[in-house]
């Protein structure tokens, strides 16, 4: 039994559709902050407006989604969606009435890529 040359076409066309499938780049999906290397000691975080959740201010959302509440956060910063890298110092004679992440100290802060 032979193949139409129709079915060839078809065969040979499908080949070369997926044949010439461009690689992606090692970095494709990165955003620019995620293309560069973290400093040592600081942690890659988000700043989050969370001023609608009662007792809550603005926190600091890890790339692994677990959660930080600053004592203090410097206004410049004050930014939902901000992606920052901070270094930071757990407090554990604190408490909170937010409660929805580890109570810190921010130590030293930047905007991520900076």
């Amino acid at each position: 039994m032979k193949a139409g040359p129709a079915l060839r076409y078809l065969t040979i066309l499908l080949s070369l559709l997926f044949a010439c499938k461009s690689p992606k780049s090692a970095d494709a999906g990165k955003t620019k902050a995620n293309a560069l290397s973290v400093p040592p000691g600081f942690v890659e975080a988000s700043v989050i407006d969370s001023r609608g959740f009662d007792g809550c201010g603005f926190l600091l959302m890890k790339t692994d989604s677990s959660m930080l509440e600053p004592i203090s956060l410097d206004s410049s910063f004050m930014k939902d969606q901000l992606p920052v890298w901070v270094r930071i110092k757990f407090l554990q004679d604190r408490m909170s009435i937010c409660m929805r992440g580890s109570i810190v100290e921010i130590l030293e802060i930047r905007k991520a890529g900076e």
